[in-house]
């Protein structure tokens, strides 16, 4: 099985690309902690009912939006193409109420906007060997369970063998951000979901202090 990062597009590289900010009232709940070592493991969530004002810097309204919230904002036409697909891992499609639009081009379209969905990702049992992936750390980690530390770099993604349960949009343990199969690939790449970029896991690295 491949893997691939999911990511924003870098700036300027979408024709769909589209941001949110979330907007107040903001009802957040407590963050995740390890059931091991009890550190946290991911940020505050934030909860329904969801408000935020959509940035477009491009000239379509993309199927996938990132933003301030560590959760994504999805279409209604990816929500119902990704629900008849068959496809796991993603959690709420909670309605979002779009308060604004602000438009950062000229291209940007004028017409409505699409009903939006906010959704967040399991966090699977999927485990990221840190070794072969080349991890660099400021502070290792000292927990086998959630294997959370301060980070520095890696060369690329290996998913341990044996821990991945299939899901097609997943939190790994070990790295935040969402990852996901071939099979998302696939479907995105089969529908032309709009301003998400999927980055070959042998692909995927980062230095913070690039």
């Amino acid at each position: 099985m491949h893997f691939y990062g999911l990511k924003r597009p870098g700036e300027g590289s979408s024709s769909a690309e589209t941001d949110y900010v979330n907007v107040d009232p903001v009802i957040r709940g407590e963050a995740p902690r390890c059931p091991a070592c009890g550190k946290f493991i991911g940020l505050i969530p934030w909860l329904p009912p969801h408000r935020a004002e959509l940035e477009l810097w491009g000239a379509a309204y993309g199927d996938v939006v990132f933003g301030t919230a560590y959760k994504l904002l999805v279409s209604e036409r990816f929500k119902i193409l990704y629900q008849e697909a068959g496809l796991s891992g993603l959690l709420g499609f909670d309605p979002v109420e779009i308060v604004r639009v602000k438009r950062c081009d000229r291209r940007a379209p004028r017409g409505a906007h699409p009903p939006y969905y906010c959704v967040s990702a399991v966090r699977s049992r999927a485990a990221i060997d840190q070794k072969a992936s080349r991890f660099k750390w400021d502070r290792a980690p000292n927990c086998s369970e959630c294997r959370e530390g301060v980070v520095r770099s890696w060369k690329r993604i290996v998913i341990e063998p044996n821990t991945w349960s299939e899901e097609d949009v997943f939190e790994a343990r070990g790295l935040g951000g969402y990852f996901a199969s071939e099979r998302f690939k696939d479907f995105c790449d089969a529908h032309k979901i709009a301003n998400a970029v999927l980055i070959p896991a042998e692909e995927y690295a980062h230095n913070f202090y690039a």
